[in-house]
């Protein structure tokens, strides 16, 4: 008796008739496609197997039949995972590119050609390429995918980089490097070469992380050009009823019997799945042993249910909890996110609840392994005080420099080219050494190289007779006297990055407060209440610590503005900036 089931679960679907609901005219599949076309970075966001790969895969013969002048390259580096750096990434993203303009033949564009004295050869196999550019050094490899790239324009050429599970790619490949991606960025951000023409590249990033969180979790901004994320959502009930009768012909006539015997309406096996086309081939694989048990299933799907479980941030949890406990929350972003990524929907009555019996059974069991009320993990409250303290830093100095340009015309924090940098560093939670050397500069670089400022200084005039008086730049010139020296804090900010932050590196090397009397066992014990080197999960604690402290230190500078103005003018100060402090004080 032949037993061949058409319910094979991690079977990718490559013909797009038969990705069912989102072939759709006007669906997703559709919806992708025409971003491409436009040029369109975006990003396919949906949850673990809920067919991420199989939209990609089907979107390339559609694109190639809409547009016949782009050049589909699909890339997924887990599946490289010895390629690992900047370098030998991208010498396998341009192996791929030329692998696939060879396979395309399009028009004129050569198959053997020799770029800037390297040879690509009219091969398919892109392993033959990426031998080849692995002669190369690496600091020519960017200079040959911009050439490579400008190539393609000229002969009215495009790519569309179709790159799966980026996660890995920007998290394990690239290592979190910052900056790692900005080449392909760069080059996504081009103008078609001519009027007419395609980009000569756009990407679709595909991912169960949406970017912007990415973006914060390796603290660079170098998926901001993304347009568009379009989320992948369940099938309704006849989208799925399609699937499911195609898997039904696809099996022999002996494993639609078995299915027939379990006597399982298709009703409740949507239910149980909640549309998810995955959920619903994992229940018809296991009934086509002519057996249907629940607990079997959601055995089977546990694992699967974790990792969704535990990409959900608290305020999602907390959610999930609400909705169990029939008292929904009001509709907040952690909720419209969730709707989008199908674990929870509105039922007819207009009540929210969890999406799918079987992901439903899991949330309980989460809920109830867990106490009464949900709360966060130490982590997660940290983080979350983290961005509350730093957007309560940013909004100070921006406070304190408005009221000082009405006062004296100048800002006491001077903007700089770092301040993107200095906030990105300040958000980035600080889980181990190096990442709280990078804090400890930034925090430094707020505090004293945004308030430096000119000081009159004796000093040898340059013929080594006399003594004259110049200005000499100093940090902290610009905060009043009272605050400079005698706040704790000020001390502890040095401290801790000549300590921690490699402070010899940065540029103001002649200064110090050194005899302070102010040790780093000092500042530990403050903070961590040990004198002991921390541990890599103290140094959250300790930089939220020093945020606070900062942010108290910038709440007395602005309360100073209001009362005593007149100390923020010059040191001779003209009778205009005298006449505008007791103008502010009134």
């Amino acid at each position: 008796m032949n037993l061949q089931s058409g319910f094979q679960p991690s079977c990718e679907v490559t013909d797009p008739e038969l990705l069912f609901g989102h072939s759709r005219p006007g669906a997703l599949l559709e919806q992708l496609v025409t971003q491409m076309r436009l040029g369109t970075n975006a990003q396919l966001l949906g949850e673990r197997r809920s067919g991420k790969t199989s939209l990609l895969k089907c979107s390339i013969p559609r694109l190639c039949a809409a547009e016949p002048r782009v050049v589909p390259v699909y890339l997924n580096y887990r599946r490289h995972h010895l390629v690992k750096g900047y370098a030998l990434a991208h010498r396998l993203l341009l192996a791929h590119v030329h692998a696939s303009a060879v396979r395309g033949c399009y028009g004129a564009f050569p198959t053997r050609l020799m770029l800037r004295g390297i040879e690509l050869s009219p091969s398919l196999l892109p392993e033959e390429h990426f031998e080849k550019l692995s002669s190369v050094s690496d600091y020519r490899i960017d200079g040959l995918i911009e050439a490579y790239f400008h190539l393609l324009g000229e002969y009215g050429l495009g790519v569309v980089l179709l790159l799966d599970e980026y996660e890995h790619l920007m998290q394990h490949t690239f290592g979190g490097q910052e900056g790692a991606f900005f080449h392909i960025r760069t080059l996504s951000s081009e103008a078609p070469p001519s009027r007419g023409a395609p980009k000569a590249l756009t990407y679709v990033v595909a991912g169960a992380l949406p970017w912007n969180q990415l973006c914060h979790v390796i603290g660079s901004p170098e998926l901001n050009n993304i347009g568009v994320v379009l989320p992948i959502t369940p099938l309704d009930s006849e989208a799925f009823r399609q699937m499911w009768e195609q898997c039904l012909a696809d099996s022999s006539p002996a494993v639609r019997q078995h299915i027939s015997m379990t006597n399982i309406k298709l009703d409740s096996i949507y239910e149980q799945a909640g549309g998810w086309p995955f959920y619903g081939k994992v229940i018809g694989q296991h009934m086509s042993s002519g057996s249907y048990n629940e607990d079997a299933i959601y055995e089977a799907l546990v694992d699967h249910f974790t990792v969704i479980w535990s990409r959900l941030n608290f305020a999602e949890r907390k959610q999930l909890n609400a909705v169990c406990k029939g008292l929904p929350e009001a509709v907040d972003a952690s909720t419209q996110t969730m709707l989008h990524r199908g674990l929870v929907e509105y039922d007819l009555a207009g009540r929210l609840g969890v999406r799918g019996q079987l992901w439903s059974r899991y949330v309980r069991d989460q809920i109830s392994e867990s106490a009464t009320d949900l709360k966060p993990t130490v982590q997660e409250s940290n983080e979350e005080k983290l961005g509350l303290v730093v957007d309560k830093i940013l909004d100070l100095v921006a406070e304190i420099n408005e009221s000082s340009l009405n006062i004296s015309g100048e800002e006491i924090f001077r903007s700089s080219n770092h301040d993107r940098q200095i906030e990105r560093d300040l958000r980035k939670s600080a889980v181990d050494a190096d990442q709280f050397s990078q804090f400890a500069l930034s925090l430094y670089n707020l505090l004293y190289e945004r308030t430096t400022g000119p000081k009159l200084a004796k000093v040898v005039s340059s013929d080594g007779k006399s003594i004259v008086e110049e200005n000499r730049f100093r940090p902290l010139e610009r905060l009043p006297k009272k605050l400079r020296r005698n706040r704790s804090i000020v001390k502890i900010v040095d401290a801790v990055r000549h300590h921690f932050g490699k402070g010899h590196l940065t540029r103001l090397g002649s200064f110090n407060i050194s005899g302070n009397g102010l040790k780093i066992s000092d500042v530990l014990q403050q903070y961590l209440g040990s004198r002991a080197n921390p541990r890599d999960a103290q140094f959250l604690a300790m930089q939220l610590g020093l945020l606070n402290d900062v942010a108290s230190f910038l709440v007395e500078l602005r309360n100073l503005l209001d009362e005593s103005p007149e100390m923020f003018c010059n040191s001779s100060p003209s009778s205009d900036c005298v006449a505008e402090s007791q103008t502010a004080q009134s």
